[in-house]
């Protein structure tokens, strides 16, 4: 997937707060390449949940400890902390390419 195909879909997501409704709503577009159905759905409900969720949920989907965080993007510990007990929430920008990094992650597994 490009980064403009998920950058549209996550915009997409921040959209819609129910997944299934964001997911009725996309449909499976030709986009996603020749993947099944099941493969879609995970796909979409992936890009949801990280458009949507926590910090805790990006960093659990590419099984990284708050130490692996701080190591792969130079997050502060405290700054990690921080947004994982919701004492602060990181700004959009960031929430965006750590998601885009995850989801990259993820692809690459």
């Amino acid at each position: 997937m490009t980064f403009s195909v998920f950058s549209t879909l996550y915009r997409e997501a921040m959209n819609e707060p129910d997944m299934d409704m964001f997911i009725g709503s996309v449909g499976f577009p030709e986009y996603l390449g020749s993947v099944s159905d099941e493969d879609a759905y995970l796909i979409l409900a992936t890009i949801h949940t990280f458009a949507n969720g926590s910090f805790c949920d990006i960093r659990d989907a590419i099984g990284a400890k708050q130490s692996d965080m701080t190591a792969i993007f130079g997050i502060p510990s405290r700054t990690c902390g921080n947004w994982e007990t919701g004492v602060n929430t990181p700004p959009p920008y960031v929430r965006f390419l750590l998601s885009w990094a995850a989801f990259c992650a993820m692809q690459e597994r």
